[in-house]
């Protein structure tokens, strides 16, 4: 099936792989199988939580499932949202965010598996989310081409950035919350100044971008392409 997410996990010694058939995890340095799941929906996107035990993935289903990360074995699955699902990301903290078809972001109660928030984000599909180190910013990337970043704690939105001229694929922010990146389906990439909102640079690539990640010293940016080439 197609891929979608590859993920090392918080420790660096696992794979996780995402696809239309369902997750894979293997031994980051073997890459011998360590288990499969077949799902029930094609995985869009999938993360660790910050200890590495438990795996959220998300796709063409309403539903958040939770994996055991040691087994593979579905734990549970969170409701909340009321159309497909595109996007998750735990914060360092253990707060899971997730965003979808219905045009929402949902900070999870991970205690309850209850929305504790559920923000009316964007005008469109919520295809990419990503928490700044602390956990306090989310930033949230759309189908209807806006850049935002959101207040954790109080729900808010603090920017929204425009500039692209076609779908977001995916968004990412440095550990520090000061700068985020964005990717769009024409190929452009976009680095901004989160606390002036304003863009820093662009890069025109010739093929489209399908994600962007930020390095943990927040110094470099890899992009991943459609053509199946990987900058940083």
């Amino acid at each position: 099936g197609t891929i979608r997410k590859v993920e090392l996990s918080p420790d660096e010694t696992k794979l996780l792989v995402g696809s239309s058939q369902g997750l894979w995890l293997f031994d980051a340095a073997s890459l011998k199988t360590l288990w499969k799941s077949i799902t029930r929906f094609a995985v869009r996107d999938a993360a660790f939580s910050p200890d590495g035990k438990t795996i959220a993935a998300v796709g063409d289903t309403n539903g958040v499932t939770l994996w055991d990360a040691s087994n593979g074995a579905a734990i549970k699955t969170l409701f909340g949202h009321t159309n497909w699902v595109a996007a998750a990301d735990f914060s360092s903290t253990g707060r899971l965010a997730t965003g979808g078809w219905d045009n929402t972001i949902i900070i999870w109660d991970m205690a309850s598996g209850n929305p504790l928030r559920t923000i009316p984000a964007h005008t469109d599909v919520v295809n990419s989310v990503h928490f700044s180190g602390d956990g306090k910013l989310l930033v949230s990337g759309s189908r209807d081409m806006f850049v935002k970043v959101w207040d954790v704690e109080k729900g808010t939105n603090l920017k929204a950035m425009t500039g692209h001229m076609s779908e977001i694929y995916s968004v990412d922010i440095t550990p520090a919350g000061d700068v985020a990146v964005s990717s769009s389906a024409t190929g452009e990439i976009f680095a901004w100044d989160v606390a002036r909102g304003v863009r820093l640079y662009n890069i025109k690539p010739t093929a489209a971008t399908t994600d962007v990640r930020i390095a943990p010293d927040g110094a470099r940016f890899a992009a991943g392409f459609l053509n199946g080439d990987i900058s940083v």
